[in-house]
C-alpha cells in the first residue's frame, strides 16, 4: 500500500515545469543538453495514526532539439532514483529508474508558447494505470537583451490528465540579474490541484512550491542552476512537507 501512495506522490510533484523551462524558446542554439541531480526530504501524516519519512536522490539527463528557432523536442529524466522511507513497521529503500517524458512546445510569438508532454511509466513501482500522465497547456515569458533589474521571466498554465486523475498547474518564475549576464538569483512558485480516481490513496489534492535558486553562466552555451523548493501539499487526510534541493549543469550547442 504504501509504495503505491508512495509512487503517486512522487509522480504528482516530480517537476515544477510541464516543459524543458518556462521561457521563450532560444533563437540562438539549435539544442541542449542538460545534467541534474537532486535530493529531497519529506515527512508526512498519514490519517492520525502512520507517519512516513522519505529520502529521496535523482539522477537524471535531459536532452532537446529546436528546429526552425519555434519547434522545440525533448526528451527528459532519463536516469535513476534512489528512495528512503520508513513506516511503522521499519525503513524500507527503493532502486529504480526514472518515468522518461517526450515533450512538444510550439512558439508562436515571441512571448508566447503551447506544449504538450507524456511521461513514459517504465519504472518497476510504476504503472500506465496510475502512473501514466499527459500536458497540455501555454507558457507566456520574455527574455531581456540588456536586463538592468530582472533578466527574464515566464509564466505557464497546464492541464494535466491521467488513466485515472486530472489536474490544473500554475507556474511563475523571475530571474533577477545580480552580475549582468553572469549571475540570476531565481524566486519562483508553482500552484495545483489534482483530482484521483483511486480506492487507496487520497481523491483530492493541493500543492504549492516556492523556488529559490540561482543561474550561472561560463559562456552563451555552459553555466548551472542550483534551486532550493519547499513543496507543501494538503490531501482530503495527508498533509506534508516536502524540501527539495538541486543542482543542473546545461550546455547548449
Amino acid at each position: 500500500m504504501i509504495k503505491k501512495v508512495f509512487a503517486t506522490l512522487v509522480f504528482v510533484a516530480s517537476a515544477s515545469f510541464a516543459q524543458w523551462d518556462i521561457y521563450p524558446v532560444p533563437e540562438d542554439t539549435k539544442g541542449g543538453v542538460r545534467l541534474n541531480s537532486e535530493a529531497s526530504i519529506s515527512y508526512s501524516i498519514h490519517g492520525k495514526h502512520i507517519s512516513t519519512t522519505e529520502h529521496t536522490t535523482s539522477y537524471s539527463a535531459d536532452f532537446r532539439y529546436i528546429f526552425l528557432n519555434s519547434l522545440e523536442l525533448s526528451i527528459m529524466n532519463l536516469g535513476i532514483n534512489s528512495s528512503e522511507y520508513k513506516e511503522f513497521y521499519g525503513p524500507d529503500v527503493e532502486f529504480y529508474i526514472n518515468d522518461p517524458s517526450l515533450g512538444i512546445r510550439y512558439q508562436f510569438t515571441p512571448t508566447m508558447s503551447v506544449f504538450a508532454n507524456t511521461n513514459l511509466p517504465i519504472s518497476p513501482i510504476s504503472s500506465f494505470e496510475h502512473n501514466w500522465e499527459a500536458n497540455l497547456g501555454v507558457q507566456f515569458g520574455k527574455v531581456y537583451e540588456h536586463p538592468s533589474t530582472i533578466s527574464k521571466f515566464g509564466t505557464e498554465a497546464a492541464l494535466s490528465f491521467g488513466y485515472d486523475h486530472f489536474g490544473l498547474d500554475l507556474t511563475g518564475e523571475v530571474a533577477f540579474n545580480i552580475i549582468n549576464k553572469g549571475l540570476d538569483l531565481l524566486l519562483g512558485a508553482h500552484l495545483g490541484a489534482a483530482y484521483f480516481d483511486r480506492d487507496w490513496v487520497n481523491k483530492h489534492e493541493l500543492y504549492t512550491d516556492i523556488d529559490v535558486g540561482f543561474e550561472t553562466k561560463f559562456s552563451k552555451n555552459v553555466g548551472f542552476t542550483g534551486k532550493i523548493s519547499a513543496n507543501l501539499k494538503n490531501l482530503d487526510v495527508d498533509r506534508g512537507l516536502k524540501t527539495k534541493a538541486s543542482l543542473s549543469a546545461f550546455f547548449n550547442f
